[in-house]
């Protein structure tokens, strides 16, 4: 919290929403509902219904939509370990834009081949770039909230998964 002079007094106050705030402030929260789309809505669930159709196409058996299923979840599960074990917000934020790529090249990547390997790699990786998302991006967006005095609008962040 800054030191603000109001009424011939310096003391703690909420800043002053000026314009350019306000502007930032929803380029946060837009950023923030795009990742979610992103990370979580592409790279995640849109797989979900192309698997009954894989499923019934032949390519894929059962037991593989579930290996399938069991790399994405292991590439979350290291994506929240590594979330919670940066402190450096810098390194956050790297680790949140690679996220975003990831989303981008894994969801490409499940359709310019057909080989169950590849497939598993790529879903691992989905599940890194949906942590970036949910953790990383929820995480420096609640740090930006917070700095400007507008914490109770992280909310708005998870509309994206709506």
């Amino acid at each position: 919290m800054r030191y603000w002079f109001n009424n011939n007094a310096y003391k703690v106050t909420e800043p002053p929403l000026t314009t350019s705030i306000s502007l930032q402030r929803y380029k946060v929260l837009l950023a923030g509902i795009f990742s979610q789309l992103l990370c979580v809505g592409v790279a995640r669930f849109a797989y979900t219904p192309l698997l009954p159709v894989m499923q019934g196409g032949g390519l894929l058996s059962d037991a593989e939509g579930g290996w399938l299923a069991a790399f994405n979840y292991a590439g979350y599960m290291l994506g929240a370990v590594l979330a919670a074990s940066t402190g450096s917000l810098q390194m956050k934020d790297r680790l949140y834009r690679a996220g975003l790529l990831l989303a981008v090249v894994t969801t490409l990547g499940m359709a310019l081949t057909d080989n169950v390997a590849l497939w598993a790699v790529c879903r691992f990786l989905a599940g890194l770039s949906s942590s970036a998302s949910m953790l990383l991006a929820s995480g420096l967006i609640l740090h930006w909230l917070i700095a400007h005095g507008r914490r109770s609008e992280l909310g708005i962040h998870f509309a994206g998964l709506g």
